[in-house]
């Protein structure tokens, strides 16, 4: 995850002055002279009323009166930051010279607003000089009765960016009576408005009160099967019920992205009645989280997670007391907000080292009752994670859990342990793991959800000015996969190509520690995934129970995009170079190294995959790919290099000789597991190894021992180091030889601590 800005800003720059659209306060009435005799004189309320105003250092309230459409109300504009200067400020019934009229066509941020937008009121708003805000105004105003009749939302028009047309600013606030109220708020960072500049402000309406947006390319529409779950449609927030001192955009709370944005826009099979119900999603992650902050988020969004549980399991002492729940919560919310029927469990790991990730995989896998597991984190590939992790992705994959991980935050580039290099990250890179790139969903693009363009901007980091781009290219440890064979478009005819398919990525709603704020990152992408894979699984009558699988889990998309490629809104335009280093890819017709397949549509995936709801089956042509695993000698021992390659990490020396060092072994996914691991914990309590975990696929082996037993008996040599930023670590400096007695069982060895992957 990587924060866009730490909490969020009241409006958008365009929304400074959106109150001063608002205009005046009394009813403009008369009074008749006394008399009968006199004719009372018909009253004609003027079209517009301009009004000026100094601004500087106090705020001013402005009494706007009736105007012929019935509107009257007070604006108070805040005081200025920067500069000062007279400012004019009309409010008028009809459309401004120059400005298109506001429509569903062209009111947009982030999306049309439905088909009955109803233009209520314009503003011009015309500063003599440049002026800083740090607030927006306050407004109230009144219509006649019987004008408001659903959602209102206040647009606006930049002459100067005639382009962009309408963008919703503010809104929805339901229609209630015939008042309408926004109190200032704060704006972080100040918003300067240019001189002489005719700014246009409207007030609409429309009849829906949360409108649904559209692909930009819609699917051919499918037949769907009556649910067999109580699934609820995801029916989103409600105009009046918000827990935040912030402006609401319909499924959009600015400027963060709600979940009913991406269920409607990408078609989730939630709005369809499947829910995620009967499914459980994994998450791992190195964080804990708040359940109260989870519970308000939902409450926000009025997601019906009725039935549904949030857990929580604690894998190796689970996470340090100093660990930020960001990562987590992000998670937790985005599978929650799309698919609340679905259980959630979430592994909590001390941090991000091999062996506690792979722990937490396979304590995933034992406990048998995920069928996706999500990871919001990578790091570069190396030979020896490879051989670490992928028996333990192949073994959850035979029995079809779907393994779902970010492609990076640093487009072309990888975590190396303490900073960037060339190259793709993993877990996404594994061949038995969805790898999720991310797509551009920012405020200033059109359709943001169904947007077809790659992710990569400077919008990142707390200052909003650090780059950021979706992770992709090709594997350097996997070789193709046989999904992957005969796509046009990738990079790569021999190597494992990276992403399988784009998300969202950027401006998502977090509430974590009693606050709202946004992040955007591949770390948000993932979990839409991971929550578009449970749904489809509760589609498709899976039980991860069941007695045999015979399908891919990571084939899946691709089955999809076989059978139609307008499953997916392909993504056209944009590359993830970052920092200008290369080789770096573009996005392109068809698969692509940025995107992969596409943006995936949910519920069109789900009814090409599994027609009526028949289960997924080998029969359907999703067969399962082999295990490519470098074959392993019988007999002898095995020389591997076991550590991480991290540059720059410091060496301290010789680990001491009687400091406890943990080691990890990963065996081969055999069908004689059980005897096998029970030789290599035989074999290593005779050394002098004392057993710390096993499990009960039998699949990982935990054991720790002095240094110098360690040193002895894989013939390296244990050195301190420090890993930058993860402070004090220890690693082998020599390549690790795997005793003969030992060898023909092991797949891959971890003999360090070090810190190999990041959060996105």
């Amino acid at each position: 995850m990587r924060l866009s800005r730490l909490l969020f800003p009241a409006l958008a720059a365009s929304a400074v002055l959106v109150a001063a659209c608002g205009g005046g306060g009394g009813g403009g009435g008369f009074t008749p002279p006394s008399g009968g005799s006199t004719p009372i004189p018909v009253v004609t309320y003027p079209p517009s009323i301009t009004q000026s105003v100094t601004l500087g250092g106090n705020p001013q309230t402005l009494t706007f009166p009736e105007i012929a459409s019935g509107a009257s109300g007070t604006v108070t504009v805040p005081a200025t930051t920067s500069g000062s200067g007279n400012t004019t400020v009309t409010v008028e019934s009809s459309l401004p010279v120059g400005a298109p009229v506001p429509q569903s066509t062209n009111v947009r941020r982030p999306k049309s607003l439905g088909a009955t937008v109803t233009p209520l009121l314009y503003a011009v708003v015309t500063p003599s000089s440049a002026l800083t805000f740090g607030s927006t105004p306050a407004f109230t105003y009144t219509f006649p009765a019987g004008t408001l009749q659903g959602d209102v939302y206040v647009a606006f028009f930049d002459p100067s960016n005639a382009a962009a047309g309408w963008n919703a600013v503010a809104g929805p606030i339901a229609a209630s009576g015939n008042t309408i109220s926004l109190p200032s708020q704060s704006i972080a960072p100040p918003i300067v408005l240019a001189a002489n500049v005719s700014y246009i402000f409207a007030i609409v309406e429309n009849g829906t009160p949360l409108p649904t947006p559209q692909p930009s390319t819609p699917p051919t529409p499918v037949v769907t099967p009556t649910p067999t779950s109580t699934g609820t449609p995801y029916a989103g927030p409600t105009a009046t019920a918000s827990p935040i001192a912030g402006p609401t955009f319909g499924p959009k709370l600015y400027p963060g992205w709600g979940p009913r944005a991406v269920a409607d826009g990408l078609q989730f099979p939630v709005q369809s009645g499947f829910n995620g119900s009967g499914q459980t999603v994994a998450v791992v992650i190195d964080s804990a989280f708040s359940p109260s902050d989870i519970s308000s988020y939902n409450t926000y969004f009025r997601t019906p997670t009725t039935g549904s549980t949030i857990s929580q399991v604690s894998v190796d002492g689970g996470p340090a007391a100093s660990a930020d729940n960001g990562e987590a919560t992000l998670d937790i919310e985005t599978i929650s907000g799309l698919a609340p029927g679905a259980n959630i469990i979430v592994y909590e790991i001390p941090s991000l080292t091999d062996q506690h990730i792979v722990d937490a995989y396979n304590r995933a896998i034992s406990d048998a009752k995920a069928s996706v597991v999500n990871s919001s984190f990578s790091g570069c590939e190396a030979s020896a994670v490879y051989n670490l992790y992928h028996p333990v992705f192949q073994t959850g994959a035979d029995q079809g859990i779907a393994f779902v991980a970010a492609a990076g935050d640093t487009g072309n580039e990888c975590y190396d342990g303490i900073g960037n290099t060339v190259g793709v990250g993993y877990p996404a890179s594994d061949p038995n793991v969805i790898g999720v790139g991310g797509t551009e969903t920012n405020l200033t693009v059109p359709d943001p959800i169904t947007n077809d363009v790659a992710w990569n901007d400077y919008s990142c980091g707390s200052s909003g000015s650090s780059q950021c781009a979706t992770g992709g290219g090709v594997s350097v440890t996997a070789t193709i996969p046989p999904f992957q064979v005969g796509l046009t478009g990738e990079s790569s005819t021999t190597q494992r190509n990276v992403p399988d398919l784009a998300l969202p990525a950027e401006d998502v709603a977090v509430y974590d520690n009693g606050a709202w704020g946004v992040a955007a990152g591949t770390s948000w992408s993932s979990p839409q995934y991971a929550a578009l894979m449970a749904e489809i699984y509760e589609y498709c009558n899976f039980s991860v129970s069941s007695a045999t699988v015979s399908f891919d889990p990571v084939a899946l998309p691709y089955a999809a995009y076989k059978s139609s490629p307008s499953n997916f809104i392909d993504v056209l335009t944009g590359n993830n170079q970052f920092a200008g280093t290369t080789p770096y890819f573009s996005a392109g017709s068809g698969y692509d190294n940025v995107s992969g397949l596409g943006i995936p549509l949910g519920m069109p995936i789900a009814h090409t995959l599994c027609p009526n709801r028949a289960p997924l089956s080998a029969g359907a042509g999703f067969t399962q790919q082999s295990a490519p695993l470098a074959s392993l000698a019988t007999t002898g021992t095995r020389t591997i290099d076991a550590a991480p390659h991290i540059v720059g990490l410091i060496d301290q020396g010789a680990r001491m000789a009687n400091a406890t060092t943990r080691i990890q072994l990963v065996l081969r996914p055999t069908g004689s597991l059980a005897s096998d691991e029970a030789n290599v914990v035989n074999a290593l309590q005779r050394a002098g190894f004392t057993i710390v975990q096993r499990f009960p696929d039998r699949l990982v082996v935990d054991a720790e021992a002095p240094t110098s037993t360690v040193d002895a008996y894989f013939a390296t040599s244990i050195h301190d180091v420090i890993e930058g930023g993860n402070g004090a670590r220890y690693t082998p400096v020599t390549k690790v030889t795997l005793p003969a007695e030992i060898a023909p069982y092991v797949s891959g060895a971890s003999l360090d601590d070090l810190v190999t992957m990041k959060t996105h």
